[in-house]
């Protein structure tokens, strides 16, 4: 580090940008009801929703992990976790259509669960969701903590302290409007990281021809877009995480509610489309960092951006720096606060508690979520964990929910038992697929290569493949080829492991996350069609209403 931010300027950037997002988000104050505080009236324009949408995206795995990809595997580390990203807005935006259209006053992803099975799914996709934001808040606020404790004299304990309470306090103000008010300001300065920053780092550290001419100096598989351990090791991975991701982020299906529903496409795509060159731009400090020899501080992964940024960039610079990746922090963070708050107040009070609460107290019911939440969040965070290996970790257990999920909005056959014994059977055999392919000190593994547990694994993951690309392919074709490219993917993926056995087997991450998707699929299936029951999807818009306004106890023949 080649500068240090003094304890009053930092202090003064934090309050600043505080006091700005406080001011944007008191003037949402006055016409937030309980359904603008959770769904911004379903009248979010286009401008906006890709402002909301890639801001919420881009979130501290986005700077924080993509530099650890690069600096891991080089060139291609960064352009993995950037494009599988991407993508996995591209590929969701139909399924989110066709969930509008199914329930055009929803509010929430469990709310449609609640219907569509029953309260035992509900219970499960609630658990799942609940744990999706808060385990990103916690990396965001791990991410925040790092670089303010890394850049002033400000400990690690109270700058995570400060993140907190800043994102909380102007969260508490009106909800998704002010998520959605303050991403338009935070997306701005996400941008300037990528198209202004970035660039600078790159001329200063010698400038593109001459960071390229010591490419080879890495190694053939640092210095390629295309190296098969870093896609077996994280990007193929990253495929599955992401889209898991996709499905079971309630700030994503949140947004479904909010976007005004003539502009649903076009905002996925362009956001999809902005992730990925925000993420390969901040990706490359990793790659910088990897090229001219600058060593994570403690060995603490998390600490690579800053350290990059605080070696190339002059100090009034790297006070815009600390700003700017302060707002994509806090972008998601406050998203991930919209969203527990609303099933809060959705699912929980007025699902479980007082179905007659009225607008002001579903608020404060919200607000309170929102307090609890962040207090998790910041104990959690102080455990200082690394940002690349949880999200590896979760996403193998979201990845369960894929199929369920997806197979609920498009299949009527999917019943109740089948989309909760899909998911939990799915979250049991990834994290047993993790555990009995990961060696142990005296590299030993529990399943062996002939073992028949074994074959059972790769069995489940060539299945995971499989759903996995069917469930890419439908926003692209028709249901029954989005199967047939499905089919195609496993036998494919089948074939290569005979002809490399024992294939995934030894890349536990991958394997352990295909096998969650697998058994997801496998089992949500085939208990549904055991059951032969269908759902009429009528229901849900008869029974799901408007906040503040009667609603008919779900019904189901599913």
């Amino acid at each position: 580090m080649r500068w240090e931010l003094s304890l009053p300027v930092i202090l003064s950037i934090v309050a600043g940008y505080a006091a700005v997002m406080g001011a944007i988000t008191w003037r949402q104050m006055q016409h937030t009801d309980a359904e603008a505080f959770v769904v911004a009236d379903r009248d979010v324009g286009s401008w906006r929703g890709v402002a909301t949408m890639s801001a919420t995206w881009i979130w501290a795995a986005s700077l924080y992990a993509a530099a650890t990809a690069a600096y891991t595997y080089g060139l291609s580390g960064a352009f993995h976790y950037a494009f599988w990203g991407g993508l996995a807005l591209l590929f969701v935006w139909r399924y989110g259509l066709r969930l509008r259209h199914l329930v055009p006053a929803g509010h929430t992803f469990t709310e449609f669960i609640r219907v569509r099975h029953g309260r035992l799914s509900q219970g499960v996709i609630g658990t799942e969701n609940y744990l999706n934001s808060q385990y990103s808040m916690i990396l965001n606020f791990t991410a925040g903590a790092a670089l303010l404790s890394l850049v002033s004299p400000l400990s690690y304990e109270i700058s995570l302290v400060l993140i907190a309470l800043t994102v909380l306090g102007y969260s508490m103000l009106s909800g998704i409007r002010a998520s959605i008010a303050t991403d338009v300001v935070q997306m701005a300065a996400i941008a300037l990281i990528a198209f202004v920053v970035v660039p600078v780092i790159v001329w200063r550290a010698g400038g593109p021809v001459e960071l390229a001419a010591a490419l080879p100096e890495l190694g053939d598989e640092r210095a390629t877009f295309w190296s098969l351990p870093a896609f077996l090791g994280q990007g193929a991975p990253m495929m599955a995480l992401i889209l898991a991701y996709a499905f079971a982020n309630p700030t994503v299906w949140q947004r479904i509610w909010a976007l005004r529903e003539r502009d649903l496409g076009r905002i996925y795509v362009r956001s999809g489309l902005v992730y990925m060159v925000v993420v390969v731009g901040v990706g490359m400090l990793g790659l910088i960092a990897l090229l001219v020899g600058i060593e994570p501080a403690d060995g603490d992964l998390n600490t690579l951006v800053p350290l990059v940024a605080g070696t190339f960039l002059p100090a009034w610079l790297g006070v815009g720096f600390v700003l700017l990746v302060i707002a994509a922090i806090t972008s998601t963070s406050d998203s991930d606060l919209s969203a527990l708050s609303a099933i809060a107040m959705t699912d929980v009070w007025r699902g479980y508690v007082r179905p007659e609460a009225g607008d002001a107290e579903l608020k404060r019911v919200a607000r309170v979520a929102m307090v609890l939440v962040t207090a998790i969040a910041v104990a959690v965070a102080l455990l200082r964990l690394d940002i690349l290996t949880l999200i590896l970790f979760y996403g193998m257990i979201r990845s369960a929910s894929v199929v369920p999920i997806a197979a609920s909005i498009v299949w009527d056959r999917v019943s109740n038992l089948g989309f909760s014994a899909g998911v939990l059977a799915g979250v049991a055999l990834g994290i047993g697929a993790r555990w009995w392919t990961t060696p142990n000190d005296a590299g030993i593994v529990a399943v062996g290569r002939g073992d028949v547990a074994g074959v059972a694994l790769l069995v489940l993951a060539v299945l995971g493949a499989g759903s996995m690309a069917a469930g890419t392919a439908y926003p692209l074709v028709r249901l029954r080829a989005a199967a047939a490219v499905g089919g195609a993917v496993a036998a494919a993926v089948a074939a290569t492991q005979v002809a490399a056995f024992p294939g995934l087997l030894g890349y536990p991450v991958l394997l352990s996350t295909l096998v969650a998707l697998g058994t997801g699929m496998v089992v949500c299936i085939g208990v549904s069609v055991v059951s032969d029951r269908s759902f009429d999807w009528s229901v849900l818009d008869r029974t799901i209403q408007p906040l503040g306004e009667s609603v008919t106890p779900a019904t189901s023949k599913a």
